[in-house]
């Protein structure tokens, strides 16, 4: 998880490059991290009754609304031996094939 918010938050803090000391990136990466957590624990504690991605759409809906700006919100799922760099290279080519569709 500590590797996951590191990676987020470096990614972020490119996003927020004019706020000098990243504090917005590292506060947003962990608030990420806190919600998802908290609806997978929500959900477990439940007995794992119900719709985990539902549980974890609400948590993070509170962040989006709270940190978000227009735009989409993107929620990746992924191996956990998938390297973090090939994860932040799927979400920016992303972001770039968004980027295009919108232009034309």
């Amino acid at each position: 998880m500590w590797r996951y918010e590191r990676a987020l938050a470096a990614y972020l803090k490119r996003r927020f490059a004019a706020t000098p000391d990243g504090l917005r990136a590292y506060t947003i990466a962990a608030s990420v991290l806190a919600a998802h957590n908290y609806g997978l624990r929500t959900w477990r504690r439940s007995g794992a009754d119900g719709d985990v991605v539902s549980a974890v759409d609400h948590a993070l809906d509170l962040v989006h609304r709270t940190w978000g700006e227009t735009g989409e919100t993107l929620v990746v799922v992924a191996r956990t031996t998938t390297p973090m760099w090939q994860i932040v290279q799927r979400i920016e080519s992303l972001q770039t094939e968004r980027g295009r569709a919108d232009t034309e």
